[in-house]
């Protein structure tokens, strides 16, 4: 460590970003377990880049961000060397560098020399706190994602996300031979069935969205006992059996997955036959044809369903990987402004992954992922969990007239939901 390393360094924060000063002033020397290599840092036994080649390491991070680009972002300090070889870009206009966590941009300040790259006027310098939402073009240094303080979980959780998107729309692609089968099977059923819209809503005025977590169960006695006439009870597929189970008929069924007619087995299906079925035409063709009650279709935004649009046109529901998302926006496209999500928990609570069955269950032992919960408390999630809960916070965030209650607190903290207790 070089104190004239780091007071070089600490004055160019201290006269661009004062602020700054503060949160490094309360960095605590011992909570992070620090060895200086030859060229890196090894903190909490994660090395923070090449050891060896530290250079070539970083020219090749740079390659994930266009060399014509005017701007770039990146995510992480690690020790300045993908900010020095952007920077030695002439098209680049603006650097934007993100800190994931002070206590490792307080030992990089301490043992590497960033006064260049801090100095230069292009740099503009943002801690997590600044910002919730990952800027293009990115650049994100991998220990730092996995060293990110626990404040700034939200902010890795969605580049994580976003460095997952090209995996995500590969397995989604519409020319995915299986896919377009289904679709093709499902076209007569689409041009008939009707469109979400005209589900008649008339007499409701609330909507409880029924979700597959653990902590569904601590509602059953409620939703058995049954709801206000006036509450519009939305299932997703998954919780229909257990909802089944304890007496509960929910008034509409959400599903969009190809693996849904899985979910059904050993479920009379008459005792669904007042129940709507709002669907992705990507359901098995019998399953669809087998529902005892009325059928809404409706689509994903993703691409996948440009073309069967253009030939039947349907309102198209927001969709980031999971059920949850199309049953939220189906009720606010009907003019709900007061939701209440029952079992919404993207965790395992308890040790448990979903109300009625512990595929995942495993993972809470040894838990890779985390998210807090309404307490505060880290409970074991995956990363797709992790993946669904950011962006419904993001949905959240771009609906500000409409109420959105979470009835769990040992589920996920859900950004922007506020709490509900039972009357």
């Amino acid at each position: 460590m070089s104190d004239l390393v780091f007071e070089r360094n600490i004055a160019i924060i201290a006269q661009r970003w004062p602020l700054f000063i503060t949160e490094l002033e309360l960095v605590d020397p011992q909570s992070v377990k620090v060895e200086r290599q030859q060229h890196t840092l090894v903190i909490d036994n994660i090395q923070l880049t090449s050891n060896y080649e530290p250079i070539a390491e970083a020219k090749l991070q740079c390659e994930q961000i266009s060399s014509n680009s005017a701007i770039a972002h990146v995510y992480g300090v690690g020790i300045g060397s993908v900010q020095s070889e952007l920077l030695n870009r002439t098209e680049l206009k603006e650097l934007n560098v993100y800190i994931l966590n002070f206590s490792i941009f307080y030992y990089s300040l301490a043992f590497f020399d960033h006064s260049h790259w801090l100095a230069e006027p292009r740099t503009n310098l943002f801690s997590f706190k600044q910002c919730k939402q990952v800027c293009a073009p990115f650049i994100a240094l991998p220990a730092e994602l996995v060293l990110a303080q626990d404040q700034a979980a939200q902010l890795r959780d969605r580049i994580e996300l976003e460095l997952a998107d090209e995996f995500i729309h590969q397995r989604h692609n519409k020319n995915n031979a299986q896919i377009k089968k289904v679709l093709i099977e499902n076209q007569q059923l689409v041009a008939t069935d009707d469109d979400i819209l005209n589900f008649d809503c008339s007499k409701y005025r609330r909507v409880v969205i029924a979700a597959t977590g653990p902590t569904l169960m601590q509602h059953y006695k409620w939703l058995s006992k049954g709801v206000e006439p006036d509450v519009l009870l939305i299932a997703l597929d998954a919780s229909v059996k257990p909802l089944l189970e304890h007496g509960i008929i929910p008034d509409v069924v959400v599903s969009i997955d190809p693996v849904a007619i899985k979910l059904f087995e050993d479920v009379n299906m008459q005792l669904l036959h007042k129940t709507a079925l709002v669907y992705f035409p990507r359901l098995a063709n019998d399953f669809l044809l087998a529902w005892p009650g009325s059928r809404f279709s409706c689509y994903s935004l993703g691409v996948l369903y440009d073309d069967i649009n253009r030939i039947h046109p349907k309102t198209r529901l927001f969709s980031g990987g999971s059920v949850i998302h199309p049953a939220i926006d189906f009720a606010v496209k009907l003019g709900f402004d007061h939701l209440l999500l029952l079992g919404a928990d993207f965790c395992f609570p308890f040790g448990q992954s979903h109300a009625h069955w512990q595929d995942w269950s495993h993972v809470a032992k040894k838990p890779k992922h985390w998210l807090l919960n309404s307490h505060g408390d880290k409970v074991a999630t995956m990363a797709n969990f992790k993946g669904y809960m950011r962006d419904l916070e993001q949905y959240i965030a771009q609906h500000p007239t409409v109420c959105f209650y979470n009835g769990s607190v040992d589920g996920a903290h859900i950004e922007g939901t506020l709490p509900w207790k039972k009357p």
